[in-house]
């Protein structure tokens, strides 16, 4: 841990003020002490000023800027000797940028994390145990114990901490209420809410328009976290085996979730890869979609902008394990472990995992707070009944899927893109067991590289 002759965690301006009030009396005696020899003894103007230091914040774009600036602007404010710089990256150049910048030891001071890319840089040794610094610091103690439960857990290994939450991703199905209401159905007893149910709502709800287009019942993306990944992890699935070494998508549990989506489709009550003018909400929006697995995150377009009444239903349980495990995702800050100023770097990413920075985030609308007692301001807007439905996902655990023995991004991009392609748009030429083997053949190939 690097000796900056003072502590990290201490806010500067409380340091400065106990440093002018010694001076001050210092002042003050050497004032009276003059004036009894009969002479004013001239002292030189302060140099106990602390320096100020620059530190560079990685992040992308789509995290909420609004929100970052006024972060920032707060702890600016607390912390008048650490200035931030702002470095936004696209999402789809983040990783590749990082790396470079990591690897010509110029990377930034702080980085905002994602699950696709930590287990790559902790091999790498690039980023920071944050464990002393949270054991030393009584603040960042206290905002540990506020977190939502588990979710420190998904950056820490082996007693180390890689990276310090922000916000919690989650999802559930939003639901249009008026088609809810005309096809004689009510909000759904949740505990008998499972893939059957949920199948039988789907079909209640499929219709046509009044211009003759079909409305379906239920809607996911075609991709991992609002699309298939949650229904393998109910079903006590994986994308990766026990070992963590190799592909787990052919496991009964596996089959049996994607053959469920597929046979949903087939039975026309789920729109279909294929579907055109649904866009990623527009579909919900137009009202050609009756439910659709929704993220958290989209809480403020949807009420912005639906012209309906709609609320929020919670993913279905299976009926093979009897659990609901729908995913949920964490982006933390991380620190370089090679950053030039450790100590200002550390302050910043712990601030951020406080209450204050969480209480932007939360009245910005721009994600979840990972603190528990914050998180629900993020809802205070939304008018959906069961609106809660998401943080009751969060205090249940969901689960993210991060392998830390290869290059976490490479394996599991091209493993998604895969799976689209090969169990949905290529539904007509492979059977879902076909389709999986492979996605296994090219996902095991990726992590033989590494062996």
């Amino acid at each position: 841990m690097q000796d900056s002759g003072k502590k990290y965690h201490s806010p500067p301006h409380s340091v400065l003020v106990q440093e002018e009030k010694v001076m001050r009396n210092i002042l003050a005696l050497l004032i009276v002490v003059g004036l009894a020899i009969g002479a004013i003894i001239p002292v030189q103007a302060s140099s106990y000023a602390q320096e100020v230091v620059t530190i560079t914040y990685q992040t992308w774009p789509d995290v909420g800027m609004e929100t970052v600036e006024d972060q920032i602007a707060l702890f600016e404010s607390l912390y008048p000797n650490i200035k931030v710089k702002v470095i936004t990256v696209p999402f789809y150049e983040y990783f590749q940028h990082l790396l470079i910048s990591l690897a010509g030891d110029a990377g930034p001071d702080v980085i905002q994390m994602h699950p696709y890319w930590i287990g790559d840089l902790i091999e790498r040794g690039a980023l920071l145990d944050l464990a002393p610094y949270i054991q030393e610091d009584e603040q960042a103690q206290e905002a540990v114990a506020g977190l939502l439960p588990g979710v420190l857990d998904l950056y820490s290994e082996e007693g180390k901490i890689y990276g310090l939450p922000r916000d919690i991703g989650l999802v559930a199905f939003v639901v249009n209420k008026d088609m809810m209401s005309a096809a004689g159905l009510e909000y759904p007893d949740l505990e008998q809410w499972d893939w059957n149910m949920f199948a039988e709502y789907a079909a209640a709800m499929t219709h046509e328009d009044e211009e003759g287009r079909p409305v379906w019942g239920a809607r996911i993306q075609y991709w991992y976290q609002e699309g298939y990944s949650s229904w393998y992890l109910s079903n006590g699935g994986s994308m990766v085996n026990d070992e963590g070494d190799g592909c787990g998508l052919e496991s009964e549990e596996v089959v049996e979730a994607f053959q469920f989506l597929r046979d949903m489709v087939d039975a026309g009550i789920m729109s279909p890869v294929t579907a055109e003018g649904l866009g990623y909400l527009e579909g919900f929006l137009d009202q050609r979609v009756a439910m659709q697995l929704c993220g958290s995150w989209n809480m403020d377009t949807i009420t912005q902008n639906a012209t309906f009444d709609w609320d929020v239903i919670p993913f279905p349980a299976s009926p093979r394990t009897g659990m609901a495990t729908p995913i949920l995702s964490v982006i933390p800050y991380s620190v370089n472990a090679r950053s030039k100023h450790l100590d200002e770097a550390v302050t910043f990413a712990l601030w951020s995992m406080g209450e204050d920075a969480a209480t932007i985030l939360a009245r910005n609308g721009q994600g979840i707070p990972t603190q528990a007692e914050i998180a629900p301001i993020f809802f205070e807007t939304v008018p959906a009944e069961h609106k809660l439905v998401y943080l009751d996902v969060a205090n249940a655990r969901g689960d993210w899927e991060v392998v830390r023995t290869v290059p976490t991004g490479e394996w599991h991009d091209q493993t998604v893109n895969n799976i689209t392609q090969f169990v949905f748009w290529d539904a007509e030429e492979y059977s879902v067991e076909e389709a999986l083997k492979k996605v296994c053949v090219e996902m095991n190939a990726i992590f033989d590289l590494y062996d």
